[in-house]
């Protein structure tokens, strides 16, 4: 796979691509590979054309929610189940006790009124109650900016299984001194190992830059 193709100045980095291949190769191709992603663009098309070259039985759910930014899908990417979600939003104390008991709670939550900002507070996708439906292989979390990528836990703690790759972007993020936290988070919620971990100071630079971690669940 030519990786340049996915090098739009935003979005995942090469060295993120370049480790999701391995994970990729290393799958059985007899059977179903299932991937979940929290923000679709760039990546939702390498995962396509991943399945394509490799003729892979590939079921891609991603979420996002701007059509103008999104992956555009095309009719033939039949392997592709996309949903466009609104953002969500609660205040810092409904936060804190939600991640702390491990229990969502959608009543405390309200629609994003104001326009997409960057580095948003508690803040994600409007997950319907069947859009996350079985196991997943591969989970990329890469959407919306902010610490409230930590909700994207509650919608598949239970759509995991020994073995699944979870991706998170940005892992190291912050707003100032305030730390999204979302490894610790991630490990609140789960029983994990870290298998790789990246980190580069250089911004917006494709083939070198971009901090993510690859975590494996246990059990």
């Amino acid at each position: 796979m030519n990786l340049e193709n996915y090098n739009i100045g935003a979005g995942l980095n090469k060295k993120v691509y370049v480790e999701l291949i391995k994970i990729l190769d290393s799958l059985d191709k007899k059977q179903t590979i299932r991937i979940l992603e929290f923000g679709s663009g760039m990546s939702t098309k390498f995962f396509i054309d991943y399945n394509n070259l490799h003729k892979s039985n590939t079921e891609i759910t991603s979420f996002d929610n701007d059509l103008n930014w999104c992956y555009k899908q095309k009719p033939e990417d039949t392997c592709l189940n996309l949903h466009i979600r609104p953002l969500i939003t609660c205040d810092e104390s409904d936060f804190n006790a939600q991640i702390k008991n491990k229990t969502f709670n959608r009543d405390s939550f309200s629609a994003v009124n104001t326009g997409p900002a960057w580095r948003q507070r508690n803040c994600f996708y409007d997950i319907q109650e069947d859009d996350i439906k079985g196991e997943y292989d591969i989970i990329v979390i890469d959407g919306p900016s902010g610490n409230g990528r930590n909700i994207s836990y509650f919608h598949f703690m239970k759509n995991v299984k020994p073995g699944t790759i979870v991706l998170i972007d940005d892992h190291n993020a912050s707003d100032g001194a305030f730390n999204y936290d979302f490894i610790d988070h991630f490990n609140h919620f789960f029983n994990a190992e870290e298998v790789h971990r990246y980190e580069s100071p250089l911004l917006g630079n494709f083939q070198d830059g971009g901090n993510f971690v690859l975590l494996r669940i246990k059990s």
